[in-house]
Formats: structure tokens, sequence, C-alpha cells
């Protein structure tokens, strides 16, 4: 993986893309990136009017469960404003669990 298709790949805040965005990916140490995930199993009605249930992942630390909800719930709004066609409704929340660590691999 060369540098812009890491760049490319991740995302800053300001503050650090200004020294990040120099660093070349040979210099980063491991062969991995840790990223902590969640599993939300959800129930919703399509717009014709049927029945369904899915699950989506999201990453966030183990200590951000009260932040589950609030960003599963951005994502279903971000998801209906986006494709009106195909909006999901009455969405409720089945279960959510704290699966522990995916790994990114670095090439």
């Amino acid at each position: 993986m060369n540098k812009q298709e890491l760049l490319d790949k991740l995302r800053f805040n300001d503050s650090s893309l200004f020294y990040l965005k120099d660093i070349y990916p040979l210099q980063i140490i491991g062969d991995n990136i840790k990223i902590p995930l969640w599993e939300i199993k959800y129930r919703y009605k399509t717009n014709r009017g049927n029945d369904k249930e899915a699950i989506k992942y999201i990453s966030l630390d183990e200590s951000s469960w009260d932040l589950v909800e609030i960003e599963f719930d951005c994502y279903i709004d971000k998801f209906n404003e986006t494709h009106p066609d195909r909006m999901l409704s009455n969405v409720e929340i089945l279960e959510t669990n704290y699966l522990g660590y995916g790994f990114l691999e670095l090439e």
C-alpha cells in the first residue's frame, strides 16, 4: 500500500492531519491497525411495508456503549436522507454486542 492509498483510507481531524500527512506507511510499526467493533441487530419496516431484520457494525471503543445508539440513529437518518426511495421506518434496535477488535492489515 502506498502513501496515497493509506491516506485515502484514513480520515484525520484537522489537528492530526498536518502531522500525519507526511508519514509513509512503512514508518508505521506493526502490520495491523486495531479497530474496536460493535454489532447492532435491528428491525425496520421497508418502504413497501415489509418487516426486515439486519445487522450493522460500528467502530467505537468498548467504553463508548452509551454512544452506540446515538451513532446508529445518525446512520439511519443519513441513510434515509440519501435514499428517500428506500427509507427505513420504525427502526428498533434489538441487540447490541461489543465484539472486540478487528484488524485492518497494512501491506
